[in-house]
């Protein structure tokens, strides 16, 4: 098991006052919702439909985060100097792409990748021609609820051909409630040696666990 685990205190408060900011999007979001329920009956049951559920949170965690640095507030996350200057998000595996929509909205350049087809959703958000599409100069990549899939080799080769190159910062997370298949391989000793990502845990957020990574 890793050594190197931190407890980062952020109230959840302090992300979720940002759903109060974005009511806008959040009530066309809600008011779409049993549109997009007929047309793709699995959205109905699924929890990542849900802006307040728990595993909702570690999106509004970075977007928090993401905000904070654009604005040149103290962050507690990582410090790069990627984010003393304008900088560009991709997000990988960004489902319906709401974290797209509300960093594009911060004024935050952002791009998303998802295999599921959610195209209604994204003309929704306004982030149609901003999800699946080739991008370069990506400075920073965030992967959520997606790492489980692949072996920490097999991760950042991935992102390495999705971003075009590897990117400054890389964030990804896992659920602590599930054993993947791959995802005891990120706590190796001589994996974090290699690769040399923290782990983060929040104090008052139990759900799932942080992992960044940066270039060297």
């Amino acid at each position: 098991m890793t050594n190197n685990k931190q407890i980062i205190d952020i109230p959840i408060q302090h992300f979720l006052d940002n759903v109060c900011k974005h009511d806008d999007i959040v009530n066309k979001y809600k008011q779409n919702f049993d549109r997009m329920s007929t047309s793709h009956p699995k959205y109905r049951y699924n929890w990542r439909v849900n802006f307040f559920d728990k595993h909702r949170y570690m999106n509004w965690i970075l977007y928090t985060f993401f905000e904070d640095c654009k604005n040149k507030k103290d962050n507690t996350l990582v410090q790069n100097d990627v984010f003393q200057k304008d900088f560009t998000v991709y997000d990988i595996g960004c489902y319906d792409s709401f974290l797209v929509s509300l960093l594009r909205e911060a004024g935050i350049e952002a791009y998303g990748y998802d295999d599921n087809d959610w195209d209604e959703m994204f003309a929704l958000l306004n982030t149609k021609n901003h999800v699946n599409t080739t991008h370069s100069d990506i400075d920073v990549c965030v992967v959520l609820n997606y790492a489980h899939n692949f072996t920490p080799d097999a991760l950042f080769s991935f992102v390495e051909r999705k971003c075009k190159k590897m990117p400054e910062v890389l964030f990804f997370d896992f659920d602590k409630s599930v054993s993947h298949i791959h995802q005891h391989l990120y706590y190796e000793t001589e994996v974090i040696q290699k690769y040399g990502f923290k782990v983060v845990n929040f104090s008052d957020y139990s759900e799932r666990e942080l992992f960044i990574w940066q270039k060297k």
